[in-house]
């Protein structure tokens, strides 16, 4: 968190990696401003390709030929973040879920593309972009305006006290 935030477009990233490093954050609000600031850091999304104009022409149906103006499936997921944490600490506490991982996610403009659980990890894969925000402004304002404060989410006793706060 010492790092200082970019000056200019070049010094900013596609991909970042937070791999088993939020977790050692040693307090709630740290973490969240981790995430936050991970924003900060990430290139801006690129815009969607134009929309070609359809020529009534779909390609022959018997030799599988496809026209040219048939859009590609495949899309692009950068700017993205790569995010590793143990998985007790998303599934064995009494303050932090799935669930709220995806609105604080979400409220900074994230939107989960893969996800992989482990016994032990839990690898996630986060698009970046405005348009991901959960409110009509941008991210940055969505960002700002959420607030997630530490809650009882899943009372007992043989749970962890791992949270991520926000606001």
């Amino acid at each position: 968190m010492e790092r200082p935030l970019p000056a200019c477009e070049e010094e900013k990233f596609h991909i970042i990696s937070l791999s088993l490093v939020l977790n050692y954050v040693s307090d709630p609000a740290g973490r969240g401003e981790m995430l936050r600031r991970t924003t900060a850091f990430l290139t801006p999304p690129p815009p969607p390709p134009p929309l070609q104009p359809f020529n009534g022409t779909v390609g022959d149906a018997a030799s599988g030929d496809v026209s040219s103006d048939a859009q590609p499936s495949s899309s692009t997921c950068l700017p993205c973040l790569f995010l590793v944490l143990p998985a007790a600490c998303v599934l064995n506490s009494r303050y932090f879920t799935e669930e709220r991982l995806r609105a604080i996610m979400a409220s900074l403009g994230y939107k989960m593309v893969q996800r992989k659980v482990t016994s032990k990890l839990i690898y996630y894969l986060w698009e970046y972009g405005v348009a991901n925000a959960t409110t009509t402004t941008t991210a940055a304002a969505a960002a700002a305006a959420a607030v997630f404060k530490k809650e009882m989410l899943n009372p007992g006793g043989n749970r962890n006290n791992f949270t991520v706060t926000l606001g």
